[in-house]
């Protein structure tokens, strides 16, 4: 009998991401393992990616990579120049207006089952139109997104798709890579800001480079990037304010600068990709009374661990998917041995 792990998954988020902490994660096998559970349960699929991928070579390390495999019935996007190197064989079914540097996207259906390359549209907008198009036009059940942490965010929010975190043991050791993984998980979860503030948020957030929001809820505006102007953004933190709001990333030097005024305020942010802090700053910042939130919530669904590394040793399979499980607090697989 199969063991399909992702059954309950697919039966019951119509959108499913899948990102990778680093290359040779194991993305593209976790990808494999979803289309593969898909067709036993009879499941119709479409397949997008936030750029290009299945390609039988990368185009930077000249290293082989993992090839995308489609079953009859599935339909993905790609370009008319990716479609021509498919190995499966496909139907073109629609062009569409999105462009990508290679081409306009198009949608294929595959008819006879192999490796496909695939190939989506570069803005948020497109990739939601294009899934639209999947799951309306062709009766899709599943939408399947090859994704990325800093480029699918707000789509998959704004989807309500799941988030499948792929990591491995190319990190670093494994402790090193237990570590780096929690991190990840524990700001991927970060929560939703509460109502009434999303409210003054909302209101302000599309002019707003920063928003400074004291206790009564009242909102200093700011058109600078907190980035660029950090110093000066700081220094207007007083003990008044509670909420900060940005548009732009959360690095180290903020919660640096923030530490060193004694500010413990709430940090905003639209989402999980803008937070880009070490482990020792997020922990500092958390034991100073801060937090940080988020206007759009992601949702973790599970993550898959690769224990192979090409680049150096591996890790004995069930020693790491065993200590990951005991670490994290999703669900964990590996998708070889699971």
């Amino acid at each position: 009998m199969i063991n399909l792990i992702f059954e309950k998954l697919l039966k019951t988020h119509p959108v499913i991401t899948v990102i990778g902490m680093a290359k040779n994660t194991g993305k593209t096998t976790t990808l494999n393992r979803l289309i593969s559970d898909a067709g036993s349960l009879g499941r119709r699929i479409g397949i997008v990616s936030t750029g290009r991928d299945g390609e039988p070579t990368d185009v930077f390390t000249g290293r082989e990579k993992p090839r995308i495999y489609a079953q009859k019935g599935a339909y993905f996007a790609a370009t008319e120049e990716s479609l021509g190197v498919c190995e499966a064989k496909t139907q073109l079914r629609a062009t569409t207006e999105c462009l990508t540097s290679i081409g306009k996207v198009v949608i294929a259906e595959v008819t006879e089952p192999g490796a496909v390359e695939i190939c989506g549209p570069g803005s948020v907008e497109e990739t939601l139109d294009v899934v639209e198009q999947l799951r309306e036009e062709y009766g899709v059940k599943n939408v399947l997104i090859d994704g990325s942490i800093n480029r699918m965010a707000i789509a998959t929010t704004r989807l309500d798709a799941g988030v499948i975190l792929a990591t491995g043991a190319v990190l670093g050791d494994m402790e090193q890579v237990i570590e780096q993984t929690k991190l990840k998980v524990d700001l991927l979860q970060i929560r939703c800001v509460d109502v009434q503030i999303m409210t003054v948020v909302d209101e302000h957030r599309g002019r707003a480079g920063v928003l400074l929001i004291d206790k009564d809820l009242d909102a200093e505006v700011l058109d600078s990037s907190l980035l660029d102007h950090l110093s000066d953004v700081v220094e207007k933190i007083t003990c008044q304010v509670s909420y900060l709001f940005t548009a732009g990333s959360v690095t180290d030097m903020v919660i640096e600068q923030l530490l060193g005024k004694g500010r413990a305020v709430e940090i905003i942010v639209e989402d999980a990709s803008m937070v880009h802090v070490s482990g020792f700053s997020y922990e500092k910042w958390l034991a100073s009374g801060g937090t940080i939130t988020a206007v759009n919530k992601l949702n973790l669904l599970a993550v898959t661990c690769n224990p192979h590394n090409p680049m150096g040793n591996d890790f004995e399979p069930k020693e790491f998917l065993e200590a990951m499980h005991s670490s994290l607090n999703v669900p964990v697989y590996d998708v070889m041995i699971n």
